[in-house]
């Protein structure tokens, strides 16, 4: 299976990724090749100099010349390194799963059936009370609590600019959370019992 993560910056990020593993290895194992020099990934560092302003930007003044200078120095990294390096992984996993969520739900569904997973899951866990007691609540008070439901599971809104949605035509109703807030207490009970 082959992921396709669309964007150039998620495979600057696994550059990235590769490095924090190499830098760990060298540490916890014995990390030197037989020159007695510390291991780079394969091209990793032509990669990332050659993305050097990119990473700069994105990563607030992150300048990869100077995370492997202190590499190979056997430095421990730096604050901004280690700073650069755990946003990357987390960039990295948030492009394959978003890259996995495309691949695997494509109906609208599929998306809605694992909202509705998520909120009984919040809401119920075997016992409808939860959901008596937030539907006690006026509706947005309700709205506000299946949106919380709903983001802790990972749901997003996605923001023009930085994240595309699972695709196109893909994604929940605008107003799912409204409509779902405003169902009687019966109703949710029944849609819940059936997801």
């Amino acid at each position: 299976m082959k992921l396709n993560l669309e964007c150039k910056d998620s495979f600057v990020d696994f550059e990235l990724l590769k490095i924090l593993v190499a830098w760990r290895n060298q540490h916890v194992h014995d990390g030197l090749n037989s020159s007695g020099e510390f291991r780079l990934p394969d091209g990793c560092e032509a990669i990332l100099l050659a993305e050097k302003d990119m990473l700069a930007k994105r990563y607030g003044g992150f300048d990869p010349s100077a995370l492997f200078h202190h590499f190979i120095q056997r430095d421990a990294p730096k604050r901004k390194e280690i700073i650069t390096l755990v946003s990357a992984c987390q960039n990295f996993v948030r492009a394959i799963d978003g890259a996995l969520l495309r691949q695997s739900v494509t109906r609208n569904s599929d998306l809605q059936s694992i909202a509705l997973a998520t909120i009984k899951k919040a809401l119920c866990r075997d016992n409808p009370a939860e959901i008596k007691k937030v539907w006690g609540k006026d509706t947005a008070a309700r709205e506000r609590r299946l949106r919380a439901a709903l983001e802790a599971g990972g749901f997003s809104v996605p923001e023009p600019e930085t994240e595309a949605p699972l695709s196109p035509n893909l994604s929940l109703p605008a107003d799912f959370i409204e409509n779902f807030a405003r169902i009687s207490v019966q109703q949710v009970i029944e849609i819940l019992n059936a997801a």
